[in-house]
């Protein structure tokens, strides 16, 4: 497939690896980025029917991006594989319209990867979409934190893989390679089959809440797994094993500390160990970015200069601090004319509506 054309794969040919017609972001001295270092943050707008692919290898930093499919039939993948790789402060928003297929594939050789502050926003009409899949080959260690997961209808972080029992079927790319997930301080809204699924010794979930699904919030679904902290309010919050492989029947699930609304699951033998009060809390964990333009800034301490900068070069005003203020001096502009020109003044009201519902509409995106 040729860098930038329409295209697909289906899950078994993407987890298997790319071949040539790939997009590589250009390499520069302090990482990976589309833009200028000095520039707030960047603005990749996939077009209507355009499949982009974005690889990052030993040491690369993708970071201060927005990543906008909602053009029709737009589709972006993000390619991750090698040693020490960040995705920081990155947003992916849009209908990602490839089934069984995720928006990050990742895998760690060893040197730690991360994937921090940064906003998945999907679309609950997509068929089956994942927003991060953890490869059967990931070896080393991943830490996704401070991140937000919307209305994904698949898994929202598929972890298990690098747990996959070496079975005859199985290609050799498929069979886990033991490789440990982190997840800290992240939040899950309106997410399909499980908000976290993970599948080896060592891999934890930690102070994060599940807000909302029609199955899972948190799954252990081979091996050991450790949840602190973790809140989920959904048909079964914590879930435990399964009925595919003989495997899952030794998962076991640490609760410590956490809190579920609904039914504690395990099956085939598997085992949940503690006691989850019943009074979970939904409030998205103090810091995580509740939108792109949010996680694509960075944190409010790394703001640098008060602008948005898109790749086209444009500048827009930072947003405000409380978003209100923004709307106050329209609305007193709008109050003092309906005391002076009554029909004018109402006019302008109207005008202010209609773009506060506009904003309202648009700001998730942006």
């Amino acid at each position: 497939m040729a860098a930038g054309s329409p295209g697909s794969f289906t899950r078994r040919q993407f987890v298997g690896g790319f071949g040539a017609g790939t997009l590589s972001l250009t390499r520069a001295p302090g990482g990976v980025r589309a833009a200028q270092q000095s520039q707030p943050y960047d603005r990749i707008v996939i077009s209507a029917g355009e499949t982009r692919t974005f690889e990052l290898g030993d040491g690369d930093v993708l970071e201060n991006t927005i990543i906008d499919i909602t053009a029709s039939g737009a589709t972006a993948f993000v390619y991750a594989a090698g040693r020490g790789w960040t995705i920081r402060n990155v947003a992916v928003v849009g209908r990602h319209p490839e089934r069984n297929q995720p928006v990050l594939l990742a895998k760690d050789f060893g040197g730690g990867s991360v994937v921090e502050n940064c906003y998945f926003g999907g679309d609950p009409s997509a068929p089956k979409a994942t927003a991060v899949f953890v490869h059967a080959e990931h070896s080393g260690d991943l830490l996704v934190r401070n991140c937000v997961f919307e209305d994904w209808t698949d898994n929202a972080i598929y972890a298990s893989p690098p747990g996959n029992p070496d079975i005859e079927h199985y290609r050799p790319d498929n069979v886990g390679q033991g490789g440990t997930v982190r997840v800290e301080n992240c939040y899950f809204e309106n997410v399909h089959v499980a908000g976290v699924r993970l599948g080896t010794d060592g891999s934890y979930a930690r102070n994060c809440v599940f807000n909302g699904g029609p199955h899972r919030g948190f799954w252990g679904y081979y091996g050991e797994t450790t949840y602190t902290n973790c809140h989920a309010v959904a048909n079964y919050p914590f879930y435990a094993g399964g009925l595919t492989y003989e495997k899952q029947g030794s998962a076991t699930m640490v609760l410590e500390d956490c809190c579920g609304e609904g039914t504690l699951e395990a099956l085939g033998g598997a085992e949940i160990r503690g006691d989850p009060c019943r009074a979970p809390q939904t409030s998205p964990p103090a810091g995580v970015p509740m939108s792109a333009r949010a996680a694509a800034s960075g944190p409010p301490d790394a703001a640098s200069n008060g602008t948005e900068t898109t790749a086209g070069g444009e500048s827009d005003p930072a947003p405000a601090t409380d978003r209100s203020r923004r709307w106050f001096w329209p609305v007193a502009a709008a109050l003092s004319l309906l005391t002076s020109n009554p029909l004018l003044g109402l006019l302008v009201v109207l005008a202010v509506v209609a773009l506060v519902v506009a904003w309202r509409r648009s700001d998730r995106f942006d």
